[in-house]
Parts: C-alpha cells; structure tokens; sequence
C-alpha cells in the first residue's frame, strides 16, 4: 500500500492499491481470477517485479481456492457414498435376518414333521405289539375259565337241570376282559392314589413298553407326572422318552402306555411311576421277540 499505492500518481493504481481494504480487495479479485492481468499490468508498468510476482500470487492463490473447493466435493462425495454404503448394508443385513428366520422355521417345521412322523410309527407299532399280546393271551385265560366252569358243572350235573347258556356266554366274556386288564403289578403312594401296570413288553432289543392304568384323589403329595416315571436295574436307570394315551372300552378308560430306550436284558428290572410311588418289579413280554431282533440285526444280547 505504500510502495505502490500511495507513492504513485497512477489513478488506476491509486484506486485498487491505495487503501489496505481496497488492497485486500484487489488481491481476493486476482485470486479468483478476476481481472488479475489487468491489475499486474497496472503495477507493472511502474515496478517491473510486479509482473513475476504477480503472477506467482495469482497462481498459488488460485490454486489453494481450487483445492478448497475440490476437499470440499471429495468430502461431500465420500459423505455420500459412506450413507449409501450403510442404507445397503442395513437393506443387506435386514434381509439376511429375513431368510435367516424363513430358513430357520423351515428347519424346525422339517424337523417337527419328521418327529410327528416318527411318535406317530413308534406309537403305532406300539400299539400292535399290546394288542397281539392280548389276543394271544385272551384264548389261555378263556381257556382258563371255562376248563374250571366245566369241572363246576360236572361235579353238580346231577342237581341242577340245564338251563341256556347266552347269559353264561356274555358272562365269561365279560369275566375274560376283566382278566385281560388285571394289573400285573401296583406301584403306590397310598390307598388312594395307586398305579396299575396292565402289560409290559419289549417292542425291540433295548425298547420296553409300559401299560398302566392310574387311580388318583385330589391330594397334592403324590408326583403323577408320567415323564418322572422310570426303570431301574442294578448300576443303571431310564426315563420315559415318549408318553401317549390310549382310551379303552365302552367306558372311555384312559391309559397311558410308555416307551424306554436304553433297557439291558438279562437285569431284574423294576418300575416307579411318577416321581415318589413304590418301585415294584417288572418282567417283560416278548423275549421271543427280542431275540428274533438280535438275531436278525447281527447283536449279541447283554
């Protein structure tokens, strides 16, 4: 401002260079490249140095401008795709958890149909097993029944005149079911709440099956839950690993058969229901079976 500006009688000069302000003034102009050769050809034709200076000032002036405004739109662009990046990270991970979960319910729906579909083939084999094992042992114990009729009306056959043998029949079939349901062994917590095992079978090498049929009150100190029930033997016991329950007769009878895994041959085994009744011994049906089973799969029988 003092060298130029006010030492020079130049009016154009005066006007751009003779006030600091005008001065700053001037200098942002070139910056922006406005007018910047006129206002170095005004000064130079008076001070020679002007002229490389500048241009020099006109040039790193402009440039710092240029790399301003260039950091800023990198800035703004980066800003940009970094927001971008993470709505298609959020979109991409919001449907990852989309198919994670369809996926994960197709697993679970697979693999409850799959074990629908076993209970339901376990159950049904079951259920043959205890029906064969009634209609074999039915015909001994009619055969039973009548063989002592028989001798009964043999021994009174020269009292008693004939009379018809409908009602008799109805009778022994009557008296033949009760002897079917017999219970072959009472596991109890007391006079009123009792467990009545029906039949016990094994359904194959190491499976057994337990029929029973439950009296209970209203009491809460007996556990009859069918789940706590197991079978013990001497260094070893099973629970339950499937309970079902089968209605009987014109009476609705409801009884709950259960299936153990997991059972050696060869033991003296015993039965408890639920959690705290009395243990009772127990000696399964079918070893005929089990046998055959072994046989055929190549195992030796503990």
């Amino acid at each position: 401002v003092d060298l130029v500006g006010r030492s020079s009688d130049d009016p154009a000069v005066r006007k751009y260079w003779a006030h600091l302000g005008d001065a700053m003034v001037t200098l942002a102009l070139m910056a922006t490249y406005n007018d910047w050769a006129a206002r170095i050809e005004e000064v130079g034709r008076h001070y020679v140095w002007a002229y490389p200076l500048g241009v020099l000032f006109t040039v790193m002036a402009g440039l710092g401008i240029l790399n301003l405004v260039t950091g800023v739109m990198v800035q703004a662009a980066f800003a940009i795709i970094s927001s971008e990046s993470k709505d298609q990270a959020s979109l991409a991970l919001n449907d990852l958890r989309v198919e994670f979960h369809h996926a994960v319910q197709r697993v679970f729906k697979d693999r409850m149909t799959k074990a629908h579909r076993m209970r339901q083939r376990i159950q049904e084999h079951t259920m043959a097993r205890f029906d064969d094992l009634k209609r074999h042992q039915a015909p001994a114990a009619h055969s039973k029944k009548t063989h002592g009729k028989n001798a009964e009306q043999m021994a009174t056959s020269s009292s008693i005149e004939p009379t018809e043998t409908g009602g008799e029949e109805e009778e022994e079939t009557k008296n033949s079911a009760e002897i079917e349901e017999a219970p072959v062994c009472v596991s109890t917590f007391n006079l009123k709440n009792s467990c009545d095992v029906l039949a016990v079978l094994w359904l194959s090498v190491s499976e057994i099956a337990v029929r029973i049929r439950t009296k209970a009150d209203k009491s809460d100190g007996p556990q009859r839950e069918p789940r706590l029930s197991c079978l013990s033997w001497s260094g070893g016991m099973a629970k339950p690993v499937m309970t079902f329950e089968k209605t009987v007769g014109k009476c609705e009878e409801v009884q709950t058969i259960m299936v153990f895994q997991g059972i050696p041959g060869g033991k003296r085994l015993q039965f408890r229901y639920g959690g705290n009744y009395s243990r009772v011994d127990i000696d399964p049906n079918g070893s005929e079976l089990r046998v055959k089973i072994a046989a055929a799969s190549g195992r030796e029988l503990v």
